[in-house]
């Protein structure tokens, strides 16, 4: 089977040396690699064939792949720098994050301050509207996925694992009403204040484009949206919102129901859901 659309060739030696192991998730294994031609250091997904059995296995790798080179460079998404297929694995050459998970970091330190989390909430922010801009819908924002560059406390953080993110037609947004507001006070209150419909319709945003109703992502983030199997790009927005919370209080928001829709990732169990405990 061939998976990727335009790959950079098809023997990932002739550039690129392989070194030990930073990580593995449920397709791919990612590996320390180097430029051979000016040694410089960068992360390496590589991913067997084998384990893409279905056609839709296939399609999201090479969607994930897609969706990277569409993406801008941004200095806080990680960067896509190669890509190679031979015939039985598929590698993934991406801008090395050494610095540890944005999860990791708010184990060590219990939580953030209020400074130091809007710092990061900005960030963040700024990635999600860049996706959004660009027709781009992550589905699965949360700590484990952004990155630090380096183990600085100052270290820029990026946004990593497109491999949930698909392609979204945008609606379009409409101005909210406030002729009124010109006038008198009492006729803009009187028209609002007293017709809780009118104020919804005219003083909120309307967001319409297409919507989706695959259920993905990570409970601990998971809008109410996904469940319902009705969603936009708004459910980003949602799981921003968590990740602040997180970085303020140390714990997620949400626990009840969630091993019904996912067992719990042995990662809070271990951290969030035992400090929570203690």
């Amino acid at each position: 089977i061939r998976v990727l659309k335009n790959p950079t060739g098809n023997d990932i030696g002739t550039r690129y040396e392989l070194g030990h192991e930073l990580g593995r998730g449920e397709f791919g294994v990612t590996h320390l690699c180097t430029d051979i031609l000016t040694g410089e250091l960068f992360a390496c997904k590589s991913i067997s064939k084998k384990k893409l059995r279905t056609a839709v296995d296939v399609e999201d790798i090479s969607r994930e792949v897609e969706i990277m080179k569409h993406m801008p460079k941004h200095p806080n998404i990680v960067c896509l720098k190669d890509t190679y297929e031979d015939d039985d694995t598929v590698h993934i050459v991406m801008e090395l994050c050494a610095g540890g998970e944005l999860f990791d970091r708010i184990v060590a330190r219990g939580h953030y301050t209020e400074r130091a989390a809007a710092a990061v909430i900005r960030t963040i922010v700024k990635v999600v509207q860049t996706c959004h801009k660009h027709g781009v819908m992550h589905r699965d924002l949360q700590t484990e996925n952004f990155l630090f560059g380096d183990k600085k406390e100052t270290a820029p953080l990026k946004a990593i694992d497109f491999g949930l993110s698909v392609f979204f037609r945008p609606g379009e947004h409409y101005k909210p009403l406030l002729v009124l507001a010109l006038g008198s006070r009492n006729s803009f209150a009187n028209y609002f204040c007293f017709d809780s419909k009118k104020l919804i319709q005219n003083l909120t945003f309307s967001f319409i484009g297409e919507r989706f109703t695959e259920i993905v992502g990570s409970p601990y983030y998971m809008a109410p949206e996904v469940l319902k199997r009705n969603y936009g790009p708004e459910v980003d927005v949602w799981s921003a919102g968590v990740i602040l919370y997180i970085l303020l209080c140390g714990v997620p928001p949400f626990w009840a129901g969630l091993q019904a829709v996912s067992p719990f990732k042995r990662t809070f169990e271990n951290s969030f859901v035992q400090k929570f405990n203690d």
